[in-house]
């Protein structure tokens, strides 16, 4: 058990989890990857023949990054939501633990979509802009697709980085915030990376103190964890912040549950 008084802990902790973080983001960075560069080959190679009407076919492969995203999600909140049981219940099937399991697979299910939806959407929009440009300088349908083949390593590699991050980072927090519930933990504190890195609204909030069920405010918005996919863009993207807990209500007590990450 860590004192969640002690600033050097609270680091500690913060460390914990970014480590996990580290192990689980190469996995769908490179389902992402293989995904982006698939639409950007077949767009290019869609242009290249003349046609430009490119959303419907640049969609039609979505389930593949719908079915990876729904198991990643379910691997990530599983082993972040294991780390907060006491050692003395660890050794229970993390099945059994029901309100935890559900609302982790119902947020699966409502997220999953939109978050394709704006993948593909982002995609589209920046291979159309592609597009556009080409035929107003008046380039011809293969210098169209060239142009789209040559963004496609640099812009698909930022963009698999992005969504690795980000995916990680929400469904990490979820997993833990979902189990301290379960646990019946009574408040959450918002922990920071406390770096050159970290935006300066989520500095500002580190340390911030609310009620379990009770969102944090984070630069005007409400949060219930960090990365919370109902949080803009501008507030979610990137984000390395986590929260600890308390099981106790008071100033000068509660404790967090953490194993360690060898």
């Amino acid at each position: 058990m860590i004192n969640l008084n002690s600033v050097r802990a609270k680091r500690r902790a913060w460390i914990i989890f970014d480590r996990l973080m580290r192990r689980f983001e190469p996995r769908i960075y490179r389902k992402s990857l293989v995904y982006l560069r698939k639409q950007y080959n077949l767009a290019a190679s869609l242009v290249e023949s003349g046609v430009y009407d490119i959303d419907k076919e640049l969609r039609k492969g979505s389930r593949e990054i719908s079915s990876a995203l729904t198991n990643f999600y379910k691997q990530v909140a599983i082993a972040f939501g294991t780390m907060l049981i006491r050692d003395s219940e660890k050794k229970k099937d993390i099945s059994s633990r029901t309100v935890f399991w559900n609302h982790v697979m119902r947020w699966i299910r409502e997220n999953v979509g939109s978050k394709v939806v704006k993948i593909d959407n982002t995609t589209v929009n920046r291979i159309k802009r592609i597009i556009r440009k080409g035929l107003d300088e008046g380039l011809s349908n293969p210098q169209i697709a060239a142009i789209i083949y040559a963004k496609t390593e640099i812009e698909t590699i930022k963009r698999a980085l992005r969504i690795a991050r980000t995916e990680t980072h929400t469904s990490a927090n979820k997993g833990s915030y979902e189990m301290a519930k379960e646990l019946n933990m009574k408040i959450k504190e918002w922990l920071s990376a406390k770096d050159e890195r970290t935006r300066i609204a989520h500095r500002l909030v580190n340390g911030q103190r609310v009620k379990i069920d009770e969102p944090f405010i984070v630069d005007g918005e409400e949060l219930m964890y960090p990365g919370d996919s109902n949080g803009s863009a501008a507030n979610i993207i990137n984000c390395r912040c986590t929260q600890i807990y308390r099981d106790e209500e008071k100033k000068n007590g509660g404790r967090i549950y953490a194993r360690k990450i060898s």
